[in-house]
């Protein structure tokens, strides 16, 4: 169930055995944890997104209930949600293990491998800049490995789905994604994790295989018909732009203003 913090909502998704997915994001919604807390209602089958200035409090509740939290890279600095910068560091520091969002596929695409790079380097500049600024008792900067695993296996907690996918492990589905690593903008690839977070992109993925179905090979979805998606899309977008009266541009600098 997708739900604000609401205990009618959530004690009718207990009782059928949905987990609940909520934005989340500032003291505002923060201030309505605490009572759901109380109330028996947040617990691990909960899922946070965003998850941005929110006090420590509120951190307390996430982590000693066992709750999931997924941070948006790429998301909280496009739209100036919450600090501008995704949820990620102080996720770190309360000792959780987020996945990642990305939130909004309809302004900058559905791109993992964008998600783990934003995430690895604005981590590290934001460190360094505290350092450079006479910070002591700095955090450590992650590793490839841990924003691999927040791509991956902590998705897969976040959806509820770790017991199934993920990680490749016997009783598990067999989720793979395979990735050419003879490409020219990858070789010659001095280490696997490395090559994945920090140059890797979409067109590198050669294979997709879900539960054990091939849907994706050689670089080209498989059974799916591309001519007809895209007039489909594109008749959806006329559409909405007519219902709108939205006049499109291209090549338009000016972005709506956020803030």
């Amino acid at each position: 169930m997708f739900s604000p913090p609401n205990s009618e909502n959530w004690q009718f998704a207990r009782n059928l055995g949905l987990r609940i997915t909520t934005e989340f994001q500032g003291p505002q919604q923060a201030a309505f944890l605490d009572p759901l807390r109380q109330d028996r209602l947040v617990g691990p089958d909960n899922t946070f997104n965003h998850c941005g200035a929110l006090p420590e409090r509120t951190w307390q509740i996430l982590r000693d209930s066992g709750a999931n939290i997924d941070v948006c890279p790429r998301s909280d600095a496009q739209y100036a949600l919450g600090e501008g910068v995704s949820a990620y560091q102080h996720a770190l520091d309360h000792g959780m293990k987020p996945g990642f969002s990305v939130d909004n596929e309809t302004s900058y695409s559905s791109d993992m491998f964008a998600e783990m790079r934003t995430a690895f380097l604005m981590q590290r500049a934001m460190l360094q800049n505290r350092r450079f600024a006479g910070e002591q008792n700095v955090p450590q900067p992650v590793s490839v490995r841990n924003v691999l695993e927040c791509a991956t296996v902590n998705g897969a907690v976040c959806a509820g789905l770790s017991d199934k996918t993920g990680a490749i492990s016997p009783g598990r589905e067999a989720d793979i994604v395979i990735i050419r690593a003879d490409d020219i903008n990858l070789y010659p690839s001095n280490n696997a994790l490395g090559t994945v977070v920090q140059a890797a992109d979409r067109s590198n993925v050669d294979t997709v295989i879900i539960g054990g179905r091939v849907r994706k090979r050689g670089g080209k979805l498989a059974g799916l018909d591309m001519s007809k998606l895209k007039s489909m899309v594109e008749e959806s977008r006329r559409y909405l732009f007519a219902a709108t009266n939205y006049k499109a541009d291209i090549f338009a600098e000016q972005l709506p203003k956020l803030y």
